[in-house]
């Protein structure tokens, strides 16, 4: 999950480097109100923590797709080496193949619920 705020100046989206589950806990650590130099203009505003907004991460998603890529090559490797000369791997393959989607759309959806639930909740 990433935190933006929108510049007063120029409108430009800003990542923030601070991190935080949720608005209170931003507060707690930052403040209710800090400031935020943008990136593109270089202006110095203060804003406050209801400004800021959740999104999901592009990169941990792309790092997902990448991993049930490289699942796929590997076992599919594996299958042309033992060209199913064992009976019980043919079983193993396919519970293998959905271990790590499995794992990539649990930890999406939680990634999901997590924006959703920043972004509902305001101070």
């Amino acid at each position: 999950m990433k935190l933006t705020i929108t510049c007063k100046n120029c409108k430009s989206e800003n990542r923030l480097k601070r991190t935080a589950t949720d608005r209170v806990e931003l507060a707690k650590k930052y403040g209710k109100e800090f400031e935020i130099r943008c990136s593109k203009c270089s202006k110095k505003h203060t804003y406050h923590v209801n400004k800021v907004k959740a999104s999901k991460n592009r990169f941990s998603f792309i790092i997902g797709l990448l991993g049930i890529i490289l699942e796929i090559v590997i076992l599919c490797t594996l299958l042309s080496i033992i060209k199913f000369q064992n009976v019980q791997a043919i079983f193993i393959y396919p519970v293998a193949l959905t271990i790590i989607p499995l794992i990539f759309s649990v930890w999406f959806t939680n990634e999901q619920k997590a924006v959703h639930s920043f972004n509902k909740y305001r101070l």
